[in-house]
């Protein structure tokens, strides 16, 4: 079992890290993890931080080692997916939409409803018996 408790966005290489957790775990592994969504104030609002553009992003980021990487419960789910997860439980934890979709940055303009709304989210997923990343 690999768990994390407000990690997951904090990390860079997200597709690196959800396939090394596959390589980590024999079949029927799980990962549980519970990731935060929100600005980490540098946004006046909880979501304010996908409006930035990447060059504003990267001013605010500033040179440390690591920082929040605004990727979307979508997001996640979706490379956990790609890694060789199948998702077995996804509690959203939501917020009242803050920002407009027409706010949001050039890389995140086809973030979904549900992912506009989700703060936080605890993810369960495993690795099934006998699948190998595809």
């Amino acid at each position: 079992m690999i768990f994390s408790q407000a990690v997951m966005e904090h990390v860079d290489d997200l597709p690196t890290s959800y396939a090394v957790m596959h390589q980590w775990l024999k079949p029927g592994g799980i990962i549980s993890h519970e990731i935060d969504f929100k600005c980490h104030k540098t946004a006046y609002y909880w979501n304010g931080h996908w409006t930035y553009p990447d060059f504003i992003w990267k001013i605010i980021r500033g040179r440390r080692p690591y920082f929040i990487n605004r990727q979307t419960c979508g997001h996640h789910l979706d490379l956990m997916r790609h890694a060789g997860f199948e998702i077995a439980y996804v509690n959203r934890q939501e917020r009242a939409q803050s920002i407009r979709r027409t706010d949001l940055c050039s890389e995140l303009k086809n973030t979904t409803d549900d992912d506009l709304t989700t703060s936080s989210a605890y993810i369960i997923a495993f690795k099934k018996e006998g699948h190998e990343k595809r």
